[in-house]
């Protein structure tokens, strides 16, 4: 069986915990022994059961410094769960998250591979401050190329990636988000309260 450490900011109802998610609810636990490791202990969406949780006690938000402070203190408990748990593969789930696995998974003593998964980093180019737009792709650049895989849910993401970011094209891969089948169908069968 694969250990398989999955990294999110959190677990609330955003995008990124939306995907993880439906994943671990669908993920094989005969095959793989899935690992949750958030920034923060928020949590909108039930964690399927079985699943080991680690929360690094962290909570971003704020002005540049204060993203680059977190994330680097998220790099170094990180690495310290990377250590206890040993998995055999990393998985990250988007933004700043992934720079911090990325990174703690670089400084463990384990060549771990590093999967990474991007929803939209087109979006850096259009933010109003220069400076951290200019910063951020500077980070993308440099750490996404590190990783083993990147994930692109849309063939737009996978071009900027290839084409902005400088990561090579054998290395992302197209897989759009999952959809919970099951989900769909249980709120297929409830009642609609808009007169629409």
């Amino acid at each position: 069986m694969k250990k398989v450490l999955f990294m999110c900011y959190d677990f609330k109802l955003g995008g990124n915990a939306q995907v993880l998610s439906t994943v671990l609810e669908y993920l094989n636990k005969d095959l793989f022994d899935p690992v949750l490791v958030t920034y923060s202990g928020e949590r909108g969406l039930p964690l399927p059961e079985g699943i080991s949780d680690h929360v690094l006690g962290l909570k971003g938000g704020g002005g540049l410094a204060r993203k680059l402070a977190v994330n680097f203190l998220a790099v170094l408990r990180l690495r310290r769960v990377l250590r206890r748990e040993r998995p055999d593969i990393v998985i990250g789930m988007g933004g700043m998250s992934n720079w911090a696995l990325i990174l703690a998974a670089k400084l463990t003593d384990k060549n771990l591979p590093i999967v990474i998964g991007e929803h939209g980093v087109g979006s850096l180019k259009y933010r109003t401050d220069r400076l951290t737009s200019n910063l951020l792709g500077h980070l993308n650049k440099s750490l996404y190329p590190l990783a083993d895989r990147i994930i692109a849910v849309s063939y737009g993401v996978q071009d900027h990636l290839v084409r902005d970011a400088g990561v090579p094209e054998h290395k992302v891969t197209h897989i759009p988000n999952p959809v919970g089948i099951k989900r769909i169908r249980e709120l297929s069968g409830e009642q609609v309260d808009h007169p629409w």
